[in-house]
């Protein structure tokens, strides 16, 4: 138990161990009197919080910002990610990864189309050499 009476310890490891405190503590030590969200642990801002980082609301630095923790100051922490199959992209990388695609789709394009250009010549290939065996057998 805490020593402040009414605030129960809720442990963030789920073990019930009371390695956190249910209220986030002020770094005057002092609880926060205007808490965004009153009466969540540190495990619930944290999980929200991994929810907001991945989906690009709000940047790691951030996210430890309201836990009371130091930001970090990389680049990678201090702008919003968006997670994909990839991996985490920071939305600075947006216009970048876009133009990419661009090019992937016009080279995959040129791809298709040269594909199909081998194929009708092969198809023109295999229609000479059965006219030629033709004339052949026919003894033109």
């Amino acid at each position: 138990m805490s020593e402040m009476p009414g605030i129960e310890k809720e442990c963030f490891c789920g073990q019930n161990c009371g390695c956190e405190e249910k209220f986030l503590p002020h770094p005057s030590g002092a609880l926060y009197e205007q808490d965004p969200l009153p009466g969540m642990s540190i495990k619930e801002l944290t999980e929200i919080g991994v929810v907001q980082i991945q989906n690009g609301v709000s940047s790691i630095d951030e996210v430890r910002e309201r836990l009371d923790l130091p930001p970090w100051g990389l680049p990678e922490t201090s702008e919003p990610v968006v997670f994909t199959a990839q991996g985490p992209v920071p939305f600075s990388m947006a216009p970048q990864l876009f133009k990419s695609a661009e090019e992937m789709t016009r080279q995959e394009k040129r791809i298709k189309d040269l594909e199909t250009l081998v194929l009708r010549l092969l198809e023109q290939a295999v229609l000479q050499d059965k006219i030629t065996r033709s004339r052949r057998e026919l003894g033109l």
